[in-house]
């Protein structure tokens, strides 16, 4: 009992400082999702819960995010807010099947550009899906895709509201001028605050203007802790099965990134297999209750990080408190005006999408910078998970590509009795060198890398430039795996440059490469011929010991 008491006391002002930005987050979040507001809520406690108590990370806050909402908006569009508990069930089992058979390891071989343009697609839905709430636009005539609901709002755009949108630029300021001199204030609450007492004095006609409000779009909110979603016979069908294996691949994703970041920021150890067990389950709960899909939040998890968090207890303080927070307080969020709810999601949107990923991927890769941006507009345009698998099919087949080029150095230069005599010069083998007019009497080949189907006849093409009257080393030193066409194009290369009367030397393989020569009949011819050894040195020595005596 007194270890409880001293967490609770260590923990409980990172817990209430987390709680107080999780409420108008999760709102905001939960709006963004195309549900009502309360799910954010109920979502932030019993997600947050579980995780908290199951979960592997010591400082992971799990709820709402906006990794999610471009996701679900669409759906809860199409089908109604009804089946975002559902996809938060069914995507909460895809991630215990996961969790069981051990499928985390491979989810989170995502290639990072084409995670960072599904984050940049996500902030693009959610910022310019404000674009109602903070023009003040009404009546608008909804459709089925993102891009024709944008079209619509922007064929309005002169019907907007001039008191509207300059509460949401001053909700916006004021987010970003708290974001980038006051880091450490909660400004999401400061500004849903303001929101608030904007929103009151204009329902009770202090203000002569008139804003839309949570209660004038979704009438009174009241908490409901337990509630149970609908499992009508159209429950389970279809556009469930489609959504939630993408839920939760973005889900077991955001969730270990968020948990791997705040160990760097913590010097911890995550445990990986609890954490994705804790935030299926997680997903499950929230889903039984009413909540939405729920993932783990960088931002949130940074914060209870920096505001002293010493161990989860935090993270289930935080839920505690939103609970109790939101009995009390819940009401007074009625008057929250839309447009400041516009201003906090897009806000968050801009926060999401950090330049320097984009900046370093066009430094050190242009093609997978550029391969973000595909998966991006393939997200918006058509559905994120089309873009997910394409941009991993895309990069699969770009590392396919990589693997076929022939990773080797071709060196040629005289080798004689002496070894101080020895100066090799170096050409890329992937260029048409003609070794016959260079001058010298040895030719050396390193494999480097892996031996493959994939690039085995790159390998061979860059030995059959050997045309001279060369010696010639194969040296096996930087090879790491060979597969069995390797293994055969060995054979037809060698074969190959005994049959032009070359003489061939073997060396450097590793323990592990050489047992595999060892199945192979020239492997056997070499040792009689003394034309193996353990590296470039020896052979050069035996070469060099030929050419004096010669």
């Amino acid at each position: 009992m007194d270890r409880i008491f001293g967490q609770l006391k260590l923990n409980w002002k990172a817990g209430l400082s987390v709680a107080l930005v999780n409420i108008p987050m999760s709102l905001s979040l939960a709006i963004a999702s195309g549900g009502a507001p309360t799910t954010g809520i109920v979502t932030a406690i019993w997600a947050g819960l579980i995780a908290a108590l199951i979960g592997g990370s010591f400082f992971n806050i799990v709820g709402p995010a906006g990794a999610l909402s471009g996701i679900l908006a669409s759906y809860a569009l199409l089908y109604g807010a009804a089946v975002l508990p559902i996809i938060a069930i069914v995507s909460g089992v895809i991630i215990l099947i996961a969790w069981f058979f051990r499928l985390d390891r491979y989810i989170v071989f995502i290639p990072s550009s084409v995670i960072h343009g599904f984050t940049l697609a996500v902030a693009i839905t959610i910022g310019f899906g404000q674009l109602n709430s903070s023009f003040g636009l009404k009546g608008l005539t909804p459709h089925d895709t993102f891009v024709k609901n944008l079209i619509e709002s922007l064929a309005h755009i002169g019907s907007t509201v001039p008191s509207t949108f300059t509460l949401f630029l001053i909700g916006l300021a004021i987010l970003f001028t708290l974001a980038k001199f006051f880091p450490k204030a909660p400004a999401t609450v400061l500004v849903a605050v303001l929101g608030i007492g904007v929103g009151y004095a204009s329902s009770k006609g202090i203000l002569p203007y008139s804003f839309d409000t949570i209660f004038t779009k979704f009438g009174n909110i009241s908490l409901h802790l337990f509630q149970m979603p609908n499992f009508g016979n159209n429950a389970f069908n279809m556009t469930v099965i489609k959504a939630a294996p993408l839920v939760a691949i973005v889900t077991i994703l955001e969730t270990l990134l968020s948990a791997k970041v705040a160990d760097g920021m913590t010097k911890t150890k995550f445990r990986q297999r609890r954490e994705v067990l804790g935030i299926g389950l997680a997903n499950i709960g929230s889903g039984l209750f009413g909540g939405l899909p729920a993932t783990g939040v960088f931002a949130r998890t940074a914060l209870n990080i920096r505001s002293g968090a010493v161990s989860n207890y935090s993270a289930i303080i935080n839920a505690l408190l939103v609970a109790l927070i939101s009995l009390v307080l819940l009401p007074g969020f009625s008057f929250l005006p839309m447009a400041t709810v516009a201003s906090i999601l897009v806000f968050l949107a801009f926060r999401m999408v950090a330049a320097e990923h984009f900046i370093k991927l066009y430094k050190f890769d242009k093609t997978a910078c550029g391969l973000s941006f595909v998966v991006a507009v393939l997200c918006v345009v058509y559905d994120p998970l089309i873009g997910i698998l394409a941009g991993s099919a895309i990069s699969l087949l770009f590392f396919v590509n990589y693997l076929s080029k022939a990773q080797g150095e071709l060196v040629v230069g005289t080798v004689s009795g002496d070894m101080t005599d020895l100066e090799l010069e170096k050409f890329d083998s992937s260029k048409g060198v003609n070794l016959q007019k260079m001058g010298g009497n040895t030719v050396m080949y390193r494999f480097v890398g892996e031996l493959n189907y994939m690039n085995a006849e790159m390998h061979k093409s860059a030995i059959e430039k050997v045309n001279g009257d060369h010696y010639v080393v194969f040296n096996f030193e930087s090879l790491f795996y060979v597969d069995i066409d390797g293994l055969d194009a060995i054979d037809e290369m060698i074969e190959s440059l005994e049959l032009r009367g070359k003489d061939v030397y073997v060396c450097g393989a590793s323990s592990y490469i050489e047992s595999l020569f060892a199945k192979k009949a020239w492997f056997s011819q070499k040792m009689v011929q003394g034309h193996l050894f353990k590296n470039q040195i020896e052979t050069f020595g035996y070469i060099g010991g030929k050419t004096k005596t010669a």
